[in-house]
């Protein structure tokens, strides 16, 4: 535990017993155990590296105890008469609270989910100005992440010593702080940057270093070598523990094992995918991805192989070998026949306008299919006033339905959210499908 960290600061103060243990696993391999009792670390709050009285900022690595009193527990606090902050954890919600009733009054509780029996890091940084408030002026980071953040400005007079771990005098929260602490650094005048938290999170948290292999180009064969390799640090104690999945494209085969750091691929069938193997170390998981690509027929392929009366050209994703209004790849996606005249109303096309409120919006529906994903299926909805090629344009929608047409399909209802100015406002709607396989 550094209390601070920054050269010429004075050490905390441990007081009444705090363990300090190498079995609890901590960031710097060891770490400070709380019992919930009357021990607590006493952190001097003067010195550091900064010299603004209304900046100061609090970074730590936590890790409550699963077995905690089911009570609210207080894990730092620090205040004087007129202003100060804390933080405290109730089952699974951590809260900081943050108050000022000098000349500039101002008051507030920011919160976030954490997980008992797993670490954490915490950074809380007070960024305001002297007699001014300041937008976001108190922000709350867990895990490299901004969680939430508030108005404030400074805090008068709140220099008398913090304490972690222990139950403040008069305070709300009676019930002290149970699990264990690493890496405290407490920077007096002085307001970390958004980077400077993803450093700290970084530094105390280093995942594996994960290869998932040279990507596999141009095989004939739907079963696949995969063979990766993965490193760790060695700072928590368990073995690494390996998954194979698709990064895109899920469904799309499977893994065996999916659980080993090499394995066997064994795929629907042909086309590119993205496959990534992931290293969990006890705390961090880390990815890494390899491109397969399989010279056999595509889903795309296999669709078309169902009317073998069409060839060559007739094949290709742009044809419209029926000469209806659709081409191969849209009938692909609408779940038409490349060998048949599909009309708008048997492909659940539709658009049409609905009165909500005493305002006209304008709808369209669309049929998809439910595996697009594993397909490499994406439909792009497109809106114009007049039809003209360059009026094309995306538009702000909301879904508001999605409804079964089959075990393959789904219709999709959505709305723009501009309501019409009139009835007869001219507005049309086109899905454009698209494929990557």
């Amino acid at each position: 535990v550094i209390p601070n960290g920054i050269d010429g600061f004075d050490p905390g103060e441990l007081v009444n017993g705090v363990n300090f243990s190498n079995a609890s696993g901590g960031i710097s391999h060891a770490a400070l155990v709380f019992d919930g009792g009357d021990d607590y670390l006493k952190v001097p709050p003067t010195g550091g590296m900064g010299i603004d009285a209304a900046k100061r900022s609090l970074s730590f690595w936590f890790n409550p105890s699963e077995s905690a009193s089911g009570e609210e527990e207080m894990i730092f606090f620090q205040r004087s008469t007129l202003s100060g902050w804390s933080l405290s954890i109730n089952d699974g919600l951590l809260s900081l609270a943050g108050w000022n009733n000098g000349e500039l009054t101002w008051g507030t509780v920011l919160q976030a989910p954490v997980d008992r029996n797993a670490w954490h890091h915490v950074v809380v940084v007070l960024d305001g100005e002297q007699d001014q408030m300041v937008a976001e002026g108190i922000r709350l980071y867990v895990d490299g992440i901004l969680r939430a953040a508030s108005e404030a400005g400074n805090l008068d007079n709140a220099n008398e010593i913090a304490w972690f771990g222990g139950i403040a005098e008069d305070g709300s929260v009676e019930q002290a702080y149970s699990g264990s602490l690493d890496e405290v650094h407490v920077y007096d005048g002085y307001a970390l940057s958004i980077e400077e938290v993803g450093r700290l999170y970084a530094l105390g948290n280093i995942g594996p270093l994960v290869d998932a292999g040279d990507d596999i180009l141009g095989v004939s064969e739907l079963e696949v070598s995969l063979n990766g390799s993965a490193t760790d640090e060695g700072r928590w104690e368990n073995p690494l523990q390996y998954e194979w999945l698709f990064a895109g494209r899920p469904g799309s085969g499977l893994f065996n094992p999916s659980d080993t750091v090499s394995t066997q691929l064994n795929l629907n069938a042909g086309g590119t995918y993205q496959v990534a193997l992931a290293a969990f170390d006890g705390q961090m998981t880390t990815y890494d991805t390899v491109q397969v690509s399989v010279d056999q027929p595509t889903y795309f392929d296999l669709f078309m192989d169902k009317y073998s009366e069409l060839e060559d050209d007739d094949r290709a994703y742009l044809s419209n070998p029926d000469f209806d209004l659709w081409t191969n790849v849209e009938e692909y996606g609408f779940g038409g026949s490349p060998d048949e005249n599909d009309s708008s109303l048997q492909l659940h096309i539709l658009s049409e306008l609905v009165r909500e409120e005493g305002q006209l919006f304008f709808e369209f529906r669309f049929p998809r299919r439910i595996d697009r994903g594993l397909r490499g299926l994406s439909y792009d909805l497109q809106f114009s006033e007049d039809l003209s090629l360059d009026s094309w344009s995306t538009k702000s929608y909301s879904v508001m339905s999605i409804s079964s047409i089959d075990e393959n399909f789904e219709e999709v209802r959505v709305r723009l959210d501009e309501a019409m100015a009139a009835a007869t406002t001219p507005v049309f709607g086109r899905v454009r499908v698209g494929l990557n396989e």
